[in-house]
């Protein structure tokens, strides 16, 4: 938008402007043309207004939804990787403290189940995760696939080697390196969510403050209406009216009955001055 356009809409903007104060001043010498142009032009603007604000408020409205959609997706996922996790610790203990190859396979089945489960809520939420996330969310989809495969090899020794080969392999540095880094990850993936939860409340907050212009702007284009449509019967439509009454009058012979609005200064006014010719 070059400097030209952006003067001439400001020139037709002022113009508009000073029409309509003087309209509410009651300016007699403000013809109707000027009346209905300057309440249309007002209107537009207003019509514009809301235009943007619905727009507006269906942004605001679609991103909300979006982030607590992902908010509440992400908090089901990680309280269930949470517990998936912690079953799966709490199955390995039993392998590696049993002392009968049924309890040990018992455990080992539990163990292998809930790994899989585990596998299957981190495929389904790398699917729906936001892009935003993608950099956070890699890396510790990476720990968990790590620690799932550790504990299924602890699996694989309770089984085929003993409990305590299991034991061994699950009370080392680097299994409690893994469950470290896991436990910060699922930490810091509530923090962003959280905080993402917080901006959904701020999202609605607008909004509401958004439909509340909404409503704000649709009632004054309903007054801008009604004032051009009182501005059309009062100015318009009751004074040709009131001339043609007269003109009627004096076509059936009442040449003494005066034209009424001569003193006006609009098109309404000049045509009664026409009327009133002999």
């Amino acid at each position: 938008m070059n400097a030209v356009t952006v003067g001439f809409g400001a020139q037709t903007a002022t113009t508009t402007l000073q029409r309509f104060v003087r309209f509410v001043r009651g300016s007699g010498s403000l013809s109707v043309a000027d009346k209905v142009y300057s309440i249309a032009g007002f209107l537009t603007i207003v019509t514009m207004f809301l235009l943007v604000m619905s727009v507006q408020c269906v942004r605001l409205q679609t991103n909300y939804r979006h982030m607590q959609i992902d908010s509440a997706s992400a908090a089901v996922n990680i309280g269930r990787v949470n517990a998936l996790i912690y079953a799966i610790v709490m199955e390995s203990r039993g392998i590696y403290m049993s002392t009968e190859p049924a309890k040990v396979k018992q455990f080992a089945d539990e163990l292998v189940k809930c790994s899989g489960e585990l596998t299957a809520v981190m495929m389904r939420w790398g699917q729906t995760v936001h892009p935003d996330d993608l950099e956070q969310f890699e890396p510790f989809k990476q720990r968990v696939m790590q620690f799932i495969d550790f504990r299924l090899e602890l699996v694989r020794r309770g089984l085929e080697i003993s409990p305590a080969a299991a034991r061994e392999w699950d009370d080392n540095q680097a299994n409690r390196t893994v469950r470290s880094k896991l436990n910060a990850d699922l930490e810091a993936l509530q923090r962003s969510y959280d905080k993402r939860a917080r901006e959904a409340d701020q999202l609605a907050d607008e909004n509401r403050y958004a439909a509340w212009y909404l409503f704000m702007l649709g009632l004054a284009a309903l007054v801008l209406a009604a004032i051009n449509v009182l501005v059309m019967r009062d100015s318009v439509v009751g004074r040709l009216s009131d001339i043609a009454q007269a003109t009627d009058r004096i076509a059936a012979g009442d040449i003494k009955s005066e034209v009424p609005h001569l003193m006006r200064h609009d098109e309404i006014g000049h045509l009664a001055q026409h009327a009133a010719l002999p």
